[in-house]
């Protein structure tokens, strides 16, 4: 006959406690293991909030630099050429107004054509409140924004270069060249008297002065694509150069951020309708946009909320 062993009330009073202590120490772990996971999964999703919202930023500044910078060649190749096929200089002024008032980046712009005679005559229309470093005379008082240049000798050889192309019937050309020791990029719309004829009727170009633009123009686009952006993940929009170098807006290195680019051609015009020309004439630059973001960003602001609450979780399985 088998006898049952009592167990001892000492044994059972040593075994509970280990018990209550083990399953405690457990909860304690489970605890802080989905405390963990909880909190990554926030810093997770705040990631791919502002990753998206990145993509989402650089397409937006890509798209408003470049249609900022063809939207000049662009109204010019809608001018009726009867002003121009006549030589009428005043009847641009009302033009040249409207396309400085859209674009601050043309400098100058400039005319070809003949008059009733048949002569060629050429005009050139300056910026009233920024003459070009070319000219030779004083401020001219006016108040029409449009100064119409008595001596547009400078652009002379200009305008020659672009009759050059005529032999080769091109419609719309760009190309790079000095006037008074300052760089300029040239666009300009040709049309012809006839089809398949190289007889010019009339031109019609402006001039971007890349010195200014590369101290002036950029930086204020970067300044307004800046201060549009529609997230506050964004704290800044930088353009380099061709050699990484920034040209205009904030840092894009701060530790602890994100960034995005995308490339662009220095070109003042739509390269899809642009001519194939050698580097001497058109050197190839490209250029880039970056947006970033930056340690005091939304994710330094997520990652500390983060810590806190993964601390305040701690603490309370402390004082379990």
């Amino acid at each position: 006959m088998t006898r049952r062993i009592a167990a001892s009330p000492l044994t059972t009073r040593t075994w509970l406690p280990r018990a209550l202590a083990a399953a405690m120490v457990l909860g304690c772990l489970a605890t802080l293991w989905l405390g963990y996971w909880a909190t990554e999964g926030w810093r997770r999703s705040s990631i791919e909030l502002v990753e998206r919202t990145l993509d989402e930023q650089i397409g937006l500044a890509w798209m408003v630099l470049t249609r900022d910078m063809r939207g000049a060649q662009a109204s010019i190749l809608t001018v009726s050429g009867e002003n121009l096929r006549e030589a009428v200089a005043n009847e641009l002024l009302d033009t040249c107004a409207r396309l400085f008032a859209m674009y601050p980046y043309p400098e100058s712009v400039f005319s070809w054509g003949r008059d009733a005679k048949g002569a060629p005559v050429t005009h050139v229309y300056n910026r009233a409140a920024r003459l070009p470093p070319w000219w030779s005379g004083g401020p001219t008082p006016t108040s029409f924004p449009v100064v119409l240049c008595e001596d547009g000798r400078p652009l002379y050889a200009v305008i020659e270069t672009v009759l050059r192309y005529a032999d080769a019937r091109k419609q719309v050309v760009v190309f790079e060249t000095m006037v008074g020791g300052t760089p300029y990029q040239v666009v300009a719309r040709l049309e012809y008297e006839r089809p398949e004829s190289t007889a010019l009727a009339w031109v019609l170009g402006f001039t971007v002065n890349l010195e200014w633009a590369r101290d002036r123009y950029f930086r204020d686009l970067a300044e307004q694509v800046s201060s549009a952006r529609l997230a506050e993940p964004i704290v800044a929009v930088a353009v380099l150069d061709e050699r990484g170098q920034t040209v205009a807006g904030g840092s894009y290195t701060q530790a602890g951020g994100s960034a995005r680019s995308r490339s662009f051609p220095l070109l003042f015009a739509d390269p899809a309708i642009l001519p194939v020309l050698p580097p001497s004439e058109l050197p190839v630059r490209s250029w880039s946009v970056r947006v970033s973001t930056g340690e005091d960003g939304t994710l330094a602001a997520v990652a500390r909320s983060m810590n806190r609450t993964f601390l305040l979780i701690c603490l309370a399985v402390a004082t379990m």
